[in-house]
């Protein structure tokens, strides 16, 4: 009973960590284009933490791709306003095909984590075999 452990487990965990490693690695491959995104403005989400309000700003970001402009907001947010001031810039690379899909340069935390937790979940399911 307890090697079938390992097989569910392992299971589990890869139902949620192969999803995340073939989205980040399909971003990789098909957002290609290097474009500078302006910060325009911010989305500003508020949430109530332990009776304080708590502010998150997700910067919107507008960028161009074969001479079209595009808005898109980032997946990314802070507590601080000046983190991503307006009018700065950050570099994103867009899909050609679809440029409103598009990830950031130097991000790579969302493939680490997809790549770490499907080692995980092949693991425990060898480890079922074994």
């Amino acid at each position: 009973m307890p090697d079938l452990f390992f097989l569910i487990f392992g299971i589990v965990v890869g139902i949620i960590g192969l999803p995340l490693l073939l989205v980040e690695l399909y971003s990789l491959i098909v957002c290609r284009e290097r474009v500078e995104a302006k910060v325009v403005d911010f989305k500003v989400q508020s949430n109530i933490i332990r009776g304080s309000v708590i502010h998150m700003f997700s910067p919107i970001l507008e960028y161009e791709v074969d001479g079209k402009p595009y808005t898109g907001v980032s997946p990314f947010s802070s507590r601080f306003e000046g983190k991503y001031p307006i009018g700065s810039t950050l570099v994103i690379f867009a899909s050609k095909k679809n440029p409103e899909n598009y990830r950031f340069e130097g991000r790579f935390g969302g493939l680490i984590a997809g790549a770490i937790i499907t080692a995980i979940s092949a693991l425990f399911i060898v480890l079922y075999f074994i």
